[in-house]
């Protein structure tokens, strides 16, 4: 082998080992980010109660509140809700450690025709979580009010300005019912109604139903919860095995009322059945 071709040969072996090297190094950081996104929380669930309070014994938290956007309730009162959400941190971090919480957006309701019906003019408006609160904000003097002073999970909300009431309807679970260390999505929840005029709240139905939906229909002014059936009464909802129920809300009386009656469910499932 001559001179300039072992020359080559060295050159060729280094340039090798450097793109070996780099190969190494991009595969590595490949595999590490795939890693981190694989191990990575979910981003918003609530932890429950119970670890919560065993992380503020170390000093600790694992999730940090977050706010992204706020709706329009009332334009002539310059009043906002802000629905309160959270993020949860790959570690558990200090609480002694300072964070800042942004508004990053707002959202205005769409204008109305002025040649709609009447019952279009009522105030509709909702959003879903989980959140882990919801704030009244007060455009005009900056002033807030939090409207839960416990820990809760909202999966959902409606805030309904018709002749019945201008409340605030919030499909919430106060728990961790079925265990599982978070709160929602598979918790027991409650619909509790938050009344603007009184300030006032209370709860519409009890943790005893698994409460899964929430719809409200403006031209009869009739609010509609979906109830999940324990079919097989091992204490859960099972929503891909397990059916649901639909229920109108009376809010004066704080009961629910079956839209089908049982009678008529049984009839249709001897249809379903092809029984006689």
């Amino acid at each position: 082998m001559t001179r300039l071709q072992k020359t080559n040969h060295v050159l060729f072996l280094a340039l090798a080992s450097v793109g070996l090297l780099l190969g190494t190094a991009v595969l590595v950081n490949w595999a590490e980010r795939a890693y981190n996104r694989w191990t990575a929380p979910s981003g918003n669930e609530i932890v429950s109660t119970n670890r919560a309070e065993d992380l503020a014994g170390q000093n600790k938290r694992l999730n940090v509140v977050s706010t992204s956007h706020a709706k329009l309730l009332d334009p002539s009162r310059s009043l906002y809700l802000v629905p309160i959400s959270q993020k949860q941190l790959r570690e558990p971090e200090s609480i002694r450690r300072a964070e800042t919480v942004n508004m990053t957006q707002v959202r205005r309701p769409r204008r109305r025709d002025a040649s709609s019906p009447k019952w279009q003019s009522y105030r509709v408006a909702g959003g879903a979580g989980p959140f882990n609160n919801l704030v009244l904000y007060r455009g005009r003097t900056g002033k807030t009010t939090v409207l839960f002073d416990e820990r809760t999970g909202v999966t959902r909300y409606l805030v309904v300005d018709d002749p019945t009431s201008y409340s605030l309807f919030v499909l919430l679970a106060p728990s961790d019912t079925n265990g599982d260390g978070v709160l929602l999505p598979d918790d027991r929840r409650i619909l509790v109604e938050y009344r603007f005029e009184t300030g006032t709240r209370r709860v519409l139905t009890d943790s005893s139903r698994h409460i899964r939906d929430l719809s409200y229909r403006a031209r009869d002014q009739a609010l509609f919860v979906t109830v999940g059936i324990d079919h097989d009464g091992n204490g859960t909802f099972e929503g891909q095995t397990e059916p649901t129920r639909l229920y109108r809300v009376d809010r004066d009386a704080s009961a629910l009322t079956p839209v089908v009656a049982d009678s008529t469910r049984r009839h249709l499932q001897s249809i379903l059945d092809a029984r006689p």
